[in-house]
């Protein structure tokens, strides 16, 4: 599965091009966004401790003020900035792949196309190519983000206390393993979510665009059936998928818990 994994991220490789400084930016970006906001609790803290021990430096506690308030501003245009890299990183990723699908199905044979519903070949065009630009936006910042928010947290965790630092070292690759486990589990559930989609699509279209040829026929009420049946089973698929995707929250959080 691992493999799998990687060798599907290869395939994006191609529609990348041309974007490697809008990665680098956003990247930079990630980490002064991340920075900024993990920062303002940090000296938020430090200005409790003064007020727990009554000791108040009136000039520390100046200068803590005016560098959080500094912050709030440039962590909000950096975030900003980031935001805007990553949607332009995915509307340039689907503008290449939704070109090179559609120079794909001009050079398929007639063969290819006859043998697959005109709705599925839509999907994929369509519904599909936006769930990639979807998954590259929310999943690359949420990524990035994630790991620099960690990395500082150690940081940060470590200055303040060493072995609680060295706890969170220990759990996280749990978290890391029970969301890899969860995720793989869930695998199969998304592509039945996609080919079920794909399937009521095409029947939709196809029974729309032949509306008259079903009627002079006599087999609207067996086009029904049929599409109540598909219907149901991407109903059940789609519960599935999302069902599966919400047990990755709770799981990794019942670790943060321990």
């Amino acid at each position: 599965a691992k493999e799998s994994g990687m060798k599907e991220l290869k395939r994006l490789r191609p529609y990348l091009q041309g974007t490697k400084w809008i990665i680098i930016l956003s990247l930079f970006f990630a980490l002064l966004t991340t920075g900024s906001k993990l920062l303002i609790p940090f000296l938020a803290g430090k200005l409790i401790n003064q007020f727990a021990t009554g000791s108040i430096d009136e000039s520390l506690f100046t200068t803590y003020m005016s560098v959080m308030l500094i912050l709030v501003a440039t962590g909000t245009v950096f975030r900003y900035a980031f935001d805007y890299l990553t949607a332009l990183l995915g509307q340039r990723v689907i503008k290449n792949l939704r070109s090179s699908l559609f120079k794909a199905y001009q050079e398929a044979p007639i063969s290819y196309l006859d043998q697959r519903e005109g709705g599925d070949l839509v999907h994929r065009l369509v519904n599909d190519v936006e769930n990639v630009q979807t998954g590259i936006v929310s999943g690359f910042a949420a990524f990035y983000d994630g790991i620099i928010a960690i990395l500082f947290t150690l940081v940060f965790m470590g200055t303040l206390n060493w072995a609680l630092a060295l706890m969170v070292v220990g759990l996280t690759p749990i978290s890391m393993l029970i969301s890899r486990k969860v995720s793989r589990f869930n695998s199969k559930y998304f592509k039945a979510q996609a080919s079920s989609n794909g399937q009521v699509m095409g029947f939709g279209s196809e029974s729309l665009q032949n509306s008259e040829t079903v009627t002079s026929l006599g087999i609207a009420s067996s086009r029904e059936k049929d599409f109540d049946a598909l219907s149901e089973s991407f109903r059940q698929n789609n519960f599935k998928a999302a069902f599966g995707a919400s047990l990755i929250n709770p799981a990794t959080r019942m670790v943060n818990a321990i």
